[in-house]
């Protein structure tokens, strides 16, 4: 039933809007724009200039689609522009405006709470994917009971001018990590000024749970010296017990605007974000711990390793500094960009001292971990005539952590240590080889060193016997990559605007990550290999009418010793393993694991004004090895994701009254975890526990009551609902995603 609701409302909606658009608006374009979209060039624009009182057919080739919608979908990525985005909601951090994409799937405990990591990429959480700014990747060692690679509440939207999702692992210029592929953040470009005068937006939100945001923005130059601040605060109660937020950010940023479009930045932010983490809530855990107490205000959580009266939090002081520089010359155009961060990840809890004896009181287990991450990276890209352009790049990052406050331990492990160091280059070329059909090809060498920790903080003992306290290892691999289009607008006339891409390219990952090569403390990184393999992408693009695009992707990944946590299978974990080989398969290199996906999108705009979007994904990991021990690994590993995805959403403006309708629509089929347990010596029997399948519907109106008059660019209020149909779901298992909310934004430009 709810399907049906909401498949009719977004297929009726827009009907209904168009019959009631008045008849002067339903054609607005001239005739250059009808010329561009219908390839028919205007009598008075003919060769002799002469009016002949109808219009001379003339086919023109079409290199490249004007999209007047917020994206723009190419073969090799798509690109989302930020001002013109229109989110349903009040938008925290820049990922809430990328909701729309089926190949992104939200993976958190509450979509109240920005936290890190909760987003996956074709299926690949952060290890498998990057995440950059300017082209530089996001990196932190992770772990420590969390992954804590990209904390998305830091990364409000006004920061970041466009959005670039590269599917797949087809470029040189990205590290080996990004098997699922690449959302690139690309920062403001800085501009001059006609006056002194700065561009300030300002915005106030409130909705459901007391959640509230605000906004302060200020943009400005002098000259050629430009100058940005900026300002937001956001906070809820959350719709989970105890799942309070405040996140306070904020980022200043100076530069200059040289010649030829160049220009030099320096920005710094600081976060400061303070969260509690949701508590168990059902009446089972009463049972397990004489502490705990049920509240059935809140809804029911099962799967959280905390309970009420640990009342725990984790909060974090974020401070980054980045250097950002572009100079295109007559020999090519050079660009480099570095940071410097430092965060913290502060844990506070109390703990029983002996969970089977709770008699015997609690201690103090709070732990916070700190992360430095320094990084830098050179491009220069020259371009030959219109046929050749060469990239070459070279990119160094060094990843530290240390512990801070840790008053459980009595001897401390380490105040700071240097974890990972990725040293990178990459030579790519693009060819232009005729007009049917366009080349890339790539090179990239990365180098990984990873120092792995082998002893317990609590008593600064060895896990493998034998091996010093600090194990390093050292990855290096060369990474071919390519991607080919072929275009058939000179082959005929039904084929233009057609296109057929092929993606082949190495994969090559090494464990760069906390959580692989030292989770829960243990070496596991002593023993690992490299992720090895192909990855393969088949796509389809074309464009169907005015700038309505559709394209269709099936990829392929073939991934040889593919990273799994293996703790519940492990051999070597007990204190029977064999000395010199503890914790040996504690994670392990499954032999072969395949990765099939299928993805449609199809986006655009039907008339002025009114515009769609569409996209489905269908994904599956499949265990391709003969080892019956990984089978078992694999089982747990592969399992916990929705196979389905599909997203849907109308944007409809009625410019002659300034109001702007808008609608999404989300559907996700059932996640199935795999839950294993011993019933015998090494014989295990698994349980399925389910995440039932949902329907999102959400939709919000937006009325601009002032526009370019009293100083204001625009000054505009929206209301929004989310979950209209009040689905009962869950993101992540054990805990109920909000029902039905409330909220309204009032935004204003001057």
């Amino acid at each position: 039933m709810r399907v049906f609701i909401a498949v009719i409302f977004l297929t009726v909606m827009p009907a209904l809007l168009f019959a009631q658009q008045p008849a002067a608006q339903k054609e607005k374009t001239t005739p250059e724009e009808r010329a561009l979209h219908d390839d028919v060039v205007p009598a008075a624009d003919n060769a002799a200039g002469e009016d002949t009182g109808e219009e001379t057919k003339k086919i023109r080739p079409i290199e490249e689609i004007i999209v007047k919608s917020n994206r723009e979908t190419r073969p090799s990525k798509t690109v989302i522009d930020v001002e013109s985005a229109q989110p349903v909601g009040s938008p925290q951090n820049i990922m809430d405006l990328l909701g729309d994409q089926s190949m992104l799937d939200y993976r958190g405990k509450t979509n109240l709470v920005p936290d890190d990591d909760t987003y996956y990429l074709r299926g690949f959480g952060s290890d498998r994917f990057a995440s950059s700014i300017d082209g530089m990747t996001i990196r932190k060692t992770g772990g420590r009971k969390s992954s804590h690679v990209v904390d998305y509440a830091l990364l409000p939207p006004w920061l970041i001018e466009r959005v670039e999702i590269l599917p797949g692992p087809h470029s040189a210029l990205y590290p080996g990590k990004a098997i699922g592929g690449v959302i690139n953040f690309i920062t403001k470009t800085p501009k001059k000024f006609k006056t002194l005068k700065p561009d300030i937006g300002l915005s106030a939100g409130y909705g459901s749970y007391n959640t509230q945001i605000y906004n302060g923005v200020v943009n400005g130059a002098v000259e050629s010296f430009i100058y940005d601040l900026g300002f937001q605060r956001y906070s809820t109660n959350g719709n989970l017990r105890q799942s309070d937020a405040a996140i306070n950010n904020f980022y200043g940023r100076i530069g200059g605007v040289f010649p030829r479009d160049g220009f030099f930045t320096a920005s710094h932010s600081y976060s400061r974000a303070d969260r509690q983490i949701p508590v168990n809530n059902n009446l089972d855990v009463m049972r397990r711990d004489p502490l705990a107490l049920f509240d059935p205000d809140y809804p029911l959580v099962f799967n959280s390793e905390f309970n009420n009266w640990q009342n725990p939090t984790w909060n974090k002081v974020a401070n980054t500094t980045r250097l950002n520089f572009c100079q295109p010359t007559p020999f090519g155009t050079i660009r480099a960009t570095g940071y410097y961060g430092k965060e913290n990840r502060d844990r506070r809890y109390p703990a029983y001292i002996n969970k089977k004896n709770p008699a015997a009181g609690v201690y103090d287990a709070s732990w916070e971990t700190i992360f430095w991450q320094y990084g830098g990276r050179v491009e220069y890209e020259i371009t030959y005539a219109d046929d050749h352009t060469t990239t070459a790049a070279f990119d160094y990052e060094k990843l530290e952590d240390g512990c801070g406050r840790a008053p459980s331990y009595s001897l401390m492990a380490y105040r700071k240590k240097e974890r990972v160091g990725i040293m990178a280059g990459a030579l790519q070329h693009r060819w232009n080889l005729s007009k049917i059909m366009d080349f890339t090809a790539g090179l990239r060498y990365e180098d990984v060193n990873i120092l792995v920790s082998n002893f317990t903080t609590s008593g600064y003992k060895l896990y493998i016997t034998g091996k010093p306290t600090w194990i390093r290892r050292h990855w290096a691999g060369i990474i071919p990559k390519s991607f080919t289009t072929f275009k058939f607008d000179k082959i005929a006339e039904f084929m233009r605007d057609t296109s057929v891409s092929v993606g082949v390219s190495r994969i090559w990952h090494a464990p760069d990550y906390h959580g692989t090569y030292n989770p829960q403390g243990r070496p596991a990184g002593r023993w690992l290999r490299n992720e090895d393999g192909v990855g393969y992408d088949f796509i389809v693009t074309r464009r169907i009418w005015r700038d309505i695009t559709f394209q269709a992707r099936y990829y392929l990944y073939d991934i040889i010793d593919y990273f799994a946590h293996n703790s519940a299978f492990s051999f070597f974990s007990g204190k029977t393993a064999p000395a010199g080989f503890e914790y040996k398969d504690y994670v392990v290199n499954l032999e072969r694991v395949h990765r099939h996906g299928i993805g449609l999108d199809l986006h655009g705009e039907i008339i002025d004004g009114l515009s769609f979007h569409t996209s489905y994904t269908y994904q599956e990991f499949r265990y391709k090895g003969k080892s019956l021990t990984d089978r078992l690994t694999a089982k747990i590993e592969l399992d916990g994701q929705a196979k389905h995805h599909f997203k849907a959403g109308v944007r409809y403006l009625l410019e002659y009254t300034n109001t702007a309708f808008m609608a999404d629509y989300g559907y996700e089929s059932e996640q199935v975890y795999m839950n294993p347990v011993e019933v015998a010596a090494e014989t295990y029997v698994f349980y399925a526990t389910r995440n039932n399948p949902f329907h999102l519907l959400d939709i919000a109106i937006e009325q601009t009551l002032l526009k370019d008059q009293y100083y204001f660019r625009h000054l505009r209020i929206k209301l929004f609902i989310r979950n209209i149909l009040n689905d009962i779901y869950q993101d992540d298992l054990g805990y109920q995603m909000p029902g039905r909310t409330y909220g309204g934004e009032i935004s204003m430009k001057f």
